[in-house]
Parts: C-alpha cells; sequence; structure tokens
C-alpha cells in the first residue's frame, strides 16, 4: 500500500482505490493488480504517466489501472464500495 501512496503523490490524483482479488485477499501468483485511480480532472493525460509510476514502485506491469472517471458505473459503484482506499486527502470519505 506504501508504494501506491508513494506513485500517486507528484500527480493530481483525488484517490487511488486497490480492487479485485488484491483487496479481497483473493489473489493467486497469476492475479493482476487492480487499481483505479480518482484524478481531480479528467485525467486523459494522466493515466499513462501514473500507469508507468505505479508499475516501478510496485515492481510489475501486471497491473489494470482504471479512471473512474471513463469507467462503466456498475463498476466504479463496486470499487467505491468495495475497494480499499490507500491514498487520499481523505482516506475514510467515499465519493
Amino acid at each position: 500500500m506504501a508504494a501506491i501512496c508513494e506513485a500517486a503523490r507528484p500527480f493530481n490524483v483525488l484517490a487511488l482505490y486497490l480492487f479485485g482479488s488484491r483487496a479481497t485477499g483473493t489473489a493467486t501468483p497469476l492475479s493482476d493488480i487492480d487499481i483505479a485511480c480518482l484524478p481531480s480532472d479528467g485525467g486523459e493525460d494522466l493515466d499513462k504517466a501514473l500507469y508507468l509510476e505505479l508499475a516501478r514502485r510496485l515492481g510489475t506491469d501486471e497491473i489494470t489501472l482504471v479512471n473512474l472517471h471513463d469507467a462503466p458505473v456498475c463498476l466504479a459503484f463496486s470499487v467505491l464500495k468495495r475497494g480499499h482506499a490507500p491514498y487520499g486527502p481523505r482516506r475514510g470519505a467515499r465519493a
């Protein structure tokens, strides 16, 4: 979780959510890392740079990065309801 927080600091990100098998404790050795990003703006220019920084900090490119501004409503709802927010100005707050 610390690596995720450190990766987000240089970017204009309101929150990052860890979701999927890593968040629920059901990950296997073949599982990727699912991370949802809530940028302060649309985040179009953010996605690639943040992905590269996350990959560098986490030591893997097996990452799925979802921009919550572009995500289907059902996925965004699931992430906000069930995901863990290791990074955000108000960690207990939900969008």
